[in-house]
């Protein structure tokens, strides 16, 4: 029809206009909305937040009253699918996202830190709900679309294409802040978050840089060479197996244990026959509390010598020690590979987590803690763990052969004639000393001996029984005199000179023999002799806040540690991290343990997941579950999850330790004001066992002065602000 416009088909009377002609007037509505957009964000930031005038990071961010309280926030968002943030976090979240992670693209989200993503992260910063992780997720991809489409980052009006001026060059100081932080071992995201802070300082007042410009930049920097860090040379599926019959006997029992506390916790009764079985089998599995449940297993790591970043970033310098390219005489240091050796000596020790409730009443909120874990190392490697019997023998061995020295030995003074050895160095009974198996207190002369074997160089040792020990003392130090009195259970793995009949008399004459959550009564008739009153070995997946997930955490932690201490020369006092010898290695692996990660809320879910774990492990029969048993001769993350992929329906529903969104309390607090504190003291924070570690380095960092990258890591290192 002439001049009557296009129809949406032969049969149509609707016209529609021709999109070529009015395309203009349609694009610049949409620039005029976004324009208008982030003019209100930018009136918003100027009266809101306040950026630190030393550092350039975001000191505080005031956010308004309506809606801040997490618990109103989390009971509308039950009310509502799809939960409404009020306007100030909106402007906040995008505040965050373009100022700080300069516009990440989504495939860059999972993980960022650990199994947290980057929405998580933005979400732990601002106190916002888990149940609003969906809005928060929604409003960051408009704001990467829009940006995307607009070329800008706060207005859709700039020039877009090529021929722009580049946002970083080489040989610049803002370049000198990448180069410093990828050389220590940051990948690119951290790196973009030291970067826009440095821009944000007040005196020099740039604006954010995205992802992509920087991702840009260190491609095409004739400076940065990055590549993987080299190194130099140096479970059962049939269902019929011993293994998979133990697990499916064994997850069956841990299932009723469970469901047991639940119901007592609850206030239900102690015994029902559907769910409990046979009242006299019932009365052999005692209920397993989540409110008094402690988890602990060996862990040990190799030495390295070399650095802990899997990365090597080398950056081309001049003769004075100026970033320059090859023209300019910039030279490339000596690649610096990983050290390996035929041996590699060993740190390790027995860690532990305990789940309680607030107060250690049935009706508090769960909570959990890391403990003091218990080393096993020695200057030389970790000590070789032995039974009961085998420590006495070779105490009664070490004894005669000092006995029958002809002279002085590992300081000890020389003694006259044969038949003088600890017994006579050693005379008496400390009141402190141990107490044995037989009830009495250990004499001096054998506390002696069993030094000497837990500290020599060759071939040190150390008595299972010691972990029985730590273990019951932290225990009782946790629960005596409050409900749970009677009532806490642990579960440590099969260690085979744990289960040793001698080390099991040991346990037993303890008192505490049944508190160790082993297969019980006519359980035992149903597995092979091997798992009879023990457990099936080489099942991480029910060691809840170790191996699943407290040791990949731990690693991580570890790791970043050691990066972050290598901006500092061997033999710097405030290098407090290293890993070149056990010592040392131990040093990392304790604190990070106790002061770092896991923390209380990841270990909360770890262990909530526990009745879930067991009922998908009976359900497969006993075999290794996919990503359940993430591990194949050593503990990893899973492949999946690293890549950032969404996790089946079926593993550990209804809790956040198998997502990359768990939340847990905010990194800030509230104040009367509602705002968002992130520049706190070192203590604070070192005291702090949070999981969004790398924000607690940043909320610190001098991006002016390279060396200061450990800030937080160290409490009393000089030139902290």
């Amino acid at each position: 029809m002439p001049g009557g416009g296009f129809f949406l088909s032969p049969y149509s009377k609707a016209p529609r206009e021709d999109g070529s002609v009015n395309w203009r007037a349609r694009h610049d509505k949409a620039t005029a909305a976004v324009n208008a957009a982030w003019a209100g964000h930018r009136e918003w930031a100027e009266v809101s937040v306040r950026i630190c005038s030393k550092t350039g990071h975001i000191s505080s961010i005031e956010l308004s009253a309506a809606g801040w309280d997490t618990e109103v926030e989390r009971g509308s968002s039950n009310d509502n699918n799809k939960p409404k943030l009020e306007m100030s976090r909106k402007h906040a979240v995008r505040f965050l996202y373009v100022q700080d992670y300069g516009r990440m693209p989504e495939e860059k989200w999972a993980n960022w830190y650990g199994r947290l993503s980057l929405p998580g992260v933005i979400c732990r910063r601002l106190n916002i709900s888990p149940n609003s992780l969906a809005e928060v997720k929604s409003i960051m991809k408009a704001i990467y679309e829009e940006e995307e489409t607009g070329n800008g980052t706060y207005d859709a009006s700039r020039p877009k294409g090529g021929g722009r001026t580049a946002e970083i060059k080489d040989f610049t100081p803002q370049a000198d802040v990448v180069y410093n932080a990828l050389e220590c071992g940051m990948s690119v995201g951290n790196s973009l978050v030291l970067l826009n802070g440095w821009r944000r300082h007040p005196q020099r007042g740039l604006g954010p840089i995205s992802y992509h410009a920087l991702r840009r930049f260190v491609d095409n920097s004739p400076v940065i060479v990055r590549t993987k860090r080299a190194t130099t040379k140096d479970g059962s599926k049939d269902s019929e197996s011993d293994l998979c019959v133990g697990r499916t006997v064994f997850s069956a029992q841990l299932i009723r244990q469970l469901v047991k506390g639940e119901r007592i916790e609850n206030g239900g009764p102690g015994y029902v026959e559907e769910q409990d079985g046979p009242w006299e089998q019932a009365e052999l599995e005692r209920p397993i509390f989540l409110g008094a449940l402690g988890s602990y297993d060996e862990s040990s790591k190799e030495c390295r010598c070399g650095h802990a970043s899997r990365h090597e970033t080398r950056i081309r310098r001049d003769v004075d020690g100026k970033p320059a390219n090859e023209v300019s005489g910039g030279v490339l240091p000596d690649p610096m590979p990983i050290q390996t050796h035929k041996h590699e000596k060993t740190a390790g020790g027995l860690f532990g987590a305990i789940c309680s409730r607030v107060g250690n009443e049935p009706d508090g909120e769960l909570t959990a803690e890391t403990t003091k874990p218990l080393s096993y190392t020695t200057a030389s490697g970790i000590q070789w763990v032995v039974g009961y019997e085998e420590f006495e023998d070779e105490i009664k061995k070490v004894e005669k052969e000092v006995r029958e020295r002809k002279r002085a030995e590992n300081g000890m003074p020389l003694t006259s004639g044969v038949g003088k050895g600890f017994k006579d160095q050693f005379p008496g009974t400390d009141a402190t000393n141990r107490k044995l198996k037989d009830g009495t207190t250990e004499p001096n002369w054998r506390r002696e001996v069993r030094k000497k074997i837990e500290t020599r160089s060759k071939n040190p040792k150390r008595c299972v029984t010691d972990f029985m020990d730590h273990i019951i003392a932290q225990m009782k130090a946790k629960f005596d005199g409050t409900w749970y009195e009677d009532k806490w259970m642990v579960y440590h793995d099969a260690l085979s000179a744990w289960t040793a009949t001698d080390s099991m008399e040991y346990l037993k004459s303890t008192g505490y023999a049944d508190r160790f959550i082993t297969i019980v009564g006519t359980n035992n008739d149903l597995v092979c002799s091997r798992y009879r009153n023990s457990k099936p070995g080489n099942s991480p997946e029910f060691s809840r806040g170790c191996d699943s997930f407290g040791f990949p955490k731990h690693k991580l932690a570890m790791e970043f540690n050691c990066s972050l201490a290598s901006v500092y020369p061997l033999g710097d006092p405030r290098r407090i991290f290293n890993q070149g010898n056990p010592v040392e290695l131990w040093h990392l692996m304790e604190t990070t343990w106790t002061e770092v990660a896991p923390d209380s809320e990841s270990l909360v879910q770890d262990f909530s997941a526990f009745l879930d774990v067991a009922r998908i492990v009976h359900e497969n029969e006993g075999c290794l579950v996919p990503d359940l048993a993430f591990r194949s001769g050593r503990r990893h993350l899973s492949k999946k999850a690293c890549r950032g992929e969404e996790e089946e329906p079926h593993k550990e529903q209804g809790h956040h330790s198998n997502t990359n969104d768990s939340q847990g309390p905010p990194l800030t607090r509230r104040g009367g004001r509602h705002i968002v504190q992130t520049e706190r003291p070192i203590e604070h924070y070192f005291q702090m066992r949070k999981n969004n570690y790398l924000h607690m380095v940043f909320s610190f960092l001098n991006f002016d002065v390279p060396h200061l990258f450990l800030v937080v890591a160290h409490q009393n290192q000089e030139g902290t602000t």
